[in-house]
């Protein structure tokens, strides 16, 4: 009888003990995966490619590589955020010989990711028929995005300046040469 007593004693008190720790379920879970995703996919915003860019409106960008064989230029006109919180610009990438590459690309800050939309071609810019977003290289010939993701269109928390933000970003930039980025 003593045992049964201890037995039943003992499972009561596990069950009351463990309705104490209990935890609650549905909307108010604590351990739902989806309280832990910081930002859920959803679907992209249409871009709209914008017109070939002129020289007038093209601002040279600093870069963090001192000896890059390229010179890069952002379109002002093309400079903007989309209300899904993407950087979109177009970059001319110019050689030492005065050959020129010409890109519509879109930077995401908080994920440092970006995208290429469209290439330039016969003073026109063509969409991509496939282009997906890409995690942003430090470095290589598409340094740019790096430096645009670092010092010019997104701030250190992950948001993207508004377009006259980022002008002043580039327009004002430090020199890197001098501020101790670039190494000696």
């Amino acid at each position: 009888m003593k045992i049964k007593t201890l037995l039943s004693f003992a499972l009561l008190s596990l069950f009351s003990t463990s309705s104490i720790f209990a935890l609650p379920f549905g909307d108010d879970d604590p351990l739902d995966d989806d309280d832990f995703i910081e930002e859920k996919k959803k679907k992209e915003l249409t871009v709209k490619i914008p017109g070939f860019p002129n020289k007038a409106d093209l601002l040279k960008i600093d870069i963090d590589k001192a000896d890059s064989p390229f010179v890069y230029f952002i379109d002002t006109q093309s400079l903007k955020t989309n209300s899904d919180g993407i950087s979109l610009y177009t970059v001319v990438i110019e050689s030492s010989t005065g050959a020129r590459n010409v890109l519509f690309e879109g930077l995401r800050c908080r994920t440092s990711d970006v995208r290429s939309y469209a290439y330039g071609t016969q003073n026109k810019l063509v969409a991509y028929s496939k282009s997906n977003w890409r995690p942003v290289q430090e470095t290589g010939a598409m340094i740019h995005q790096f430096s645009l993701l670092k010092y010019y269109l997104c701030d250190d928390l992950g948001n993207p300046y508004s377009k006259e933000d980022a002008i002043r970003q580039i327009k004002y930039a430090e020199n890197f040469q001098d501020s101790g980025f670039l190494g000696d």
